[in-house]
């Protein structure tokens, strides 16, 4: 019997060892999407931001004598809004890569059927449907429209590691952090 219960614990300790490797904690993982988020060139800068289950997404573009605008905001309830799988390139799961210069990747976000979220522009874009003002320059500047998808583009030489970190990251944090299960 000790054998077997030496046995046990052998075989429970090996199968553990590499799981307590892998342990990485809620902010190691909220670490992980947002630098997977960053990208800053001369004309635009981008950002991600994860608060609890929200994740916020920021481009502000260099707009010629006016400096840095905002021009787009996503505001997405991870919960229920996941990554698009990436149909035509089957060895890369939730992300494009363009051949560009210089190389960009896309990560599409997409609502679950009957849910949206908040996608925030300036009133330098036409609104292209219904809209309500935004708070941000008290409803003047800035605008809201509702969506199903949206994109997160980034450019530069180290896009595909990036894309690689974002959509790992988000895809886990989602599973072990958003996700209720019964």
């Amino acid at each position: 019997m000790r054998n077997f219960l030496n046995a046990i614990a052998l075989c429970c300790g090996v199968l553990a060892s590499p799981l307590l490797a892998d342990e990485v904690t809620r902010e190691d993982l909220i670490a992980q999407i947002e630098a997977g988020g960053r990208n800053e060139t001369s004309e635009e800068r981008r950002e991600v931001k994860v608060e609890g289950c929200t994740l916020s997404t920021f481009r502000w573009m260099n707009v010629e004598s006016e400096g840095w605008v905002l021009w787009t905001s996503f505001t997405v309830p991870m919960a229920t809004v996941g990554l698009e799988e990436n149909s035509l390139t089957p060895e890369i799961d939730h992300y494009y890569i363009l051949e560009v210069e210089p190389p960009a990747s896309i990560v599409v976000l997409k609502a679950k059927e009957g849910t949206s979220f908040p996608h925030e522009k300036p009133f330098h874009r036409t609104p292209e449907g219904d809209f309500k003002p935004s708070p941000r320059g008290d409803g003047t500047t800035h605008y809201f429209e509702s969506r199903e998808t949206g994109i997160i583009v980034q450019q530069g030489e180290d896009v595909q590691a990036k894309a690689e970190m974002f959509t790992k990251g988000y895809i886990r944090y989602v599973r072990e952090y958003c996700t209720f299960t019964g």
